[in-house]
């Protein structure tokens, strides 16, 4: 009896770990995302479409790929350049929405709007690596604009 219960563990934990890193969205929905933040980036000057580099997103608390989760506030950048501004892509099922990293008090806002409904624990944890990242960025940014001699 010990035997089949030591079984059934560790199936469960096998079972458990596979089924966490599923993508909850298909493809064409995945797709769909990435092309919009490309276009994101490609209308902002930020890339060029003809040389067909693309932009990186990834989820802020736990770091996952688009399409992992229903709900989820992503950091999105271009690959190729360190003086490129970092934005936030907020994803709330199939809607999301782009915003700005310039500003803390609309990130702090549209978090607090998406996460309504999720526990105080979800929600400081969000606010708390939204925070941490907008000062991280801040510095860089300052960095930067001191190498490169801009004020």
């Amino acid at each position: 009896m010990n035997k089949i219960k030591v079984f059934l563990s560790f199936v469960l934990l096998f079972l458990s770990n596979f089924i966490s890193v599923q993508a909850i969205d298909n493809a064409q929905t995945i797709e769909r995302m990435k092309s919009s933040i490309n276009q994101f980036f490609v209308d902002n000057g930020e890339i060029d479409s003809k040389n067909k580099l693309t932009a990186t997103a990834f989820e802020i608390t736990d770091k996952s790929e688009l399409g992992y989760k229903k709900k989820g506030i992503y950091i999105i950048r271009t690959v190729y350049r360190t003086d490129g501004n970092d934005y936030v892509f907020f994803k709330n099922d199939l809607d999301y929405e782009i915003i700005s990293f310039q500003q803390l008090a609309p990130i702090l806002n549209k978090t607090t709007l998406l996460l309504a409904n999720e526990a105080d624990e979800v929600l400081i944890n969000y606010i708390h690596k939204v925070i941490e990242w907008y000062k991280g960025t801040k510095k860089l940014s300052r960095k930067l604009k001191l190498i490169h001699g801009r004020k």
